[in-house]
């Protein structure tokens, strides 16, 4: 019932907002159909100018991201990795063997003692 419910009232507001788009764009032809061609051009034209501005303003917004970014790089950070050994080159600290010929089979396997 609930479920219902909640359908009918997403089905409703769907409708509820074409009706409003419905209106803004008849409204929206009525006024432009009340000017006449040159006021019409002007307006494109306006309108054309106003999204270059956008655009190279957004440009100009990417290329200040870019460089801030590129300004906190990783390498300013202190090295975690500088005057470590690696695990990998000594057997003994990895699987707990010595330097011997012993396998891991023999002291019981890596994860088993």
């Amino acid at each position: 019932m609930v479920l219902k419910e909640f359908l009918q009232r997403m089905k409703d507001r769907r409708e509820g907002f074409k009706e409003v788009q419905m209106q803004d764009r008849v409204q929206t032809m009525v006024q432009e159909r009340k000017k006449n061609s040159n006021e019409r051009e002007l307006e494109r034209f306006i309108e054309e100018d106003r999204q270059k501005m956008i655009k190279q303003q957004l440009e100009m917004y990417r290329q200040r991201r870019k460089m801030q970014d590129r300004e906190v790089t990783t390498l300013d950070k202190k090295n975690i990795f500088k005057n470590h050994e690696p695990i990998l080159k000594h057997d003994d600290k990895l699987f707990g063997l010595k330097k011997s010929n012993q396998s891991m089979m023999t002291k019981g396997g890596m994860f088993f003692k």
